[in-house]
C-alpha cells in the first residue's frame, strides 16, 4: 500500500507538499522538526526518526530520518540540523544512486527530491520552480509516461541551477544561492552510509558516483 501511494503521486507527476501547502506565504526556514515531523513532506513518504542525534556544538544537533518501509528504507536519508528548541537550521537528503538511477524506481526518487525541495521553500524562485520541473518531468526518466487525455505536455525549460546534472549523474557538484539560503547536490563514491550521512566520510577508493546528497542551508549556517 505504501509502494501503490508512491507510485500514484509520480505518475501524476506532482508535488503534493507543493499543492498543500500553495496557500503558505512562508519562502523558507525558519520551521520548527516537532511540527514539521507531522507535515505532508515526513508523513507522505512515511520518515521515522532512526539513531541518535548527533550534537553539533553546544546547541544544535543532527537528526537522522528515513522511510519507515523495507522497500526504500536503505536507500534514502534526511538529516535535518535543528536547535534546542527545535528550530531547523539546515537539511540534507541523501539518496544511493541504484535508487535514482533504476528504470523502474526512479521516478519515487524523483518525487522526493522535488518535494523536499518544496518543504524546504514554500515559494521557490523561478530557477529553483525550474529545477523541481525537471525533476518532475517524468518523460525524462527512463519509466513509462501513461497520458491520461490530451497531448503530452511540454518539456520544462532547461535548469538554470547545475543540481539537475548532478541528480542525472553528469556532474560532481553544484551550489546555488536562493532566497536567503544556499543548496549544494553534491554525487559521492561508495553506497549511501548505512546512518548519519552528513558526518559520514566518502569511500575515496571508488571513483564512480554511488550516492547524491543535497545540502540546504540557511541563513548563517555552514
Amino acid at each position: 500500500m505504501k509502494l501503490r501511494a508512491w507510485v500514484i503521486a509520480a505518475a501524476l507527476g506532482c508535488c503534493i507538499v507543493c499543492a498543500a501547502r500553495a496557500d503558505n506565504p512562508t519562502t523558507s526556514m525558519p520551521l520548527h522538526l516537532k511540527t514539521e515531523q507531522g507535515s505532508d513532506f515526513f508523513t507522505f513518504f512515511h520518515l521515522a526518526e532512526v539513531g541518535v542525534p548527533t550534537a553539533v556544538g553546544a546547541s544544535q544537533a543532527w537528526h537522522s530520518f528515513r522511510p519507515s518501509g523495507p522497500a526504500f528504507h536503505d536507500l534514502v536519508e534526511l538529516d535535518v540540523l535543528a536547535a534546542a528548541d527545535g528550530t531547523i537550521g539546515a537539511a540534507s537528503l541523501g539518496l544511493d544512486r541504484s535508487f535514482i538511477d533504476d528504470p523502474r524506481n526512479g521516478i519515487f526518487a524523483r518525487d522526493i527530491v522535488k518535494s523536499f525541495l518544496a518543504w524546504t521553500d514554500r515559494k521557490p524562485s523561478p530557477p529553483l520552480s525550474g529545477l523541481i520541473s525537471n525533476l518532475a518531468d517524468l518523460s525524462s526518466s527512463g519509466g513509462s509516461v501513461i497520458i491520461m487525455r490530451g497531448p503530452a505536455p511540454p518539456p520544462p525549460p532547461p535548469d538554470a541551477t547545475g543540481g539537475y546534472g548532478v541528480y542525472l549523474g553528469h556532474n560532481q557538484h553544484a551550489d546555488f544561492a536562493d532566497d536567503g539560503m544556499r543548496l549544494a547536490f553534491t554525487n559521492f563514491p561508495g553506497t549511501l552510509p548505512s546512518e548519519g550521512m552528513v558526518q559520514a566520510v566518502a569511500a575515496q577508493d571508488q571513483t564512480k558516483p554511488g550516492w547524491l546528497r543535497i545540502d540546504v542551508r540557511f541563513g548563517n549556517e555552514r
